[in-house]
């Protein structure tokens, strides 16, 4: 249907309605494609956006306009779980406690493990740490584990990898990497991070 060229798009009644849905950061409107595009902070697919701008169009006798709705780049970096530190604590018997703290919208999340003092070993309980401090996080158990932890050497750097094993079904293999790692136990977690940084948003985003 075409869209007629009288078509207002200017009106700051437009903006403001349309500026005050949930999520929404900006309002962008193009006249002369009769385009309106809507700059939103990330949100689960099923989020009502599109629907409630649809309904103040036609409450507005904007039908025929064109509506876009765009995630905010600059947003989807500032929600991603951020690696903040792996300490390490001396426990008996040749055991450590690693403790991992991750950051989640200024919040500290912290996961801790416990394994054999070693250098190797350590790297794992810290991988196992973070797991744990995702677990606290999406407030479930993700239900993966370590399978392995190792230290590679490829195209002149040395590079962290971590292979998780998510269950089914079906199962999923998931790999993470740190290039350069400036100590394995942070590296270990960082690359946790990275493994599940595809899958991870599925559940922060609930």
């Amino acid at each position: 249907m075409p869209v007629p060229a009288t078509l207002d798009l200017t009106s700051q009644a437009l903006r403001t309605r349309l500026g005050a849905i949930a999520g929404v950061q900006s309002v962008l409107v193009d006249e002369s494609a009769l385009t309106i595009c809507l700059i939103c902070d990330p949100l689960p697919p099923s989020s009502p956006i599109s629907e409630a701008a649809r309904a103040i169009l036609h409450d507005l006798g904007l039908d025929g306009a064109e509506l876009q709705v765009v995630v905010h780049s600059d947003a989807v970096v500032r929600h991603r779980v951020r690696f903040i530190r792996a300490e390490r604590f001396i426990e008996a018997e040749n055991h450590t406690r690693i403790r991992v703290t991750l950051e989640w919208h200024e919040r500290s999340i912290i996961g801790e493990a416990v394994g054999e003092a070693g250098e190797l070993i350590e790297n794992r309980t810290a991988a196992i740490a973070a797991l744990n401090a995702l677990d606290t996080l999406v407030e479930e158990d993700l239900d993966i584990r370590v399978v392995g932890v190792k230290t590679v050497r490829a195209f002149d750097a040395d590079v962290m990898v971590v292979s998780l094993l998510k269950s089914g079904p079906p199962a999923q293999q998931l790999v993470g990497a740190v290039a350069n790692p400036p100590d394995g136990r942070s590296a270990a977690a960082t690359a946790v991070l990275n493994a599940l940084n595809r899958i991870l948003g599925n559940y922060t985003l609930r």
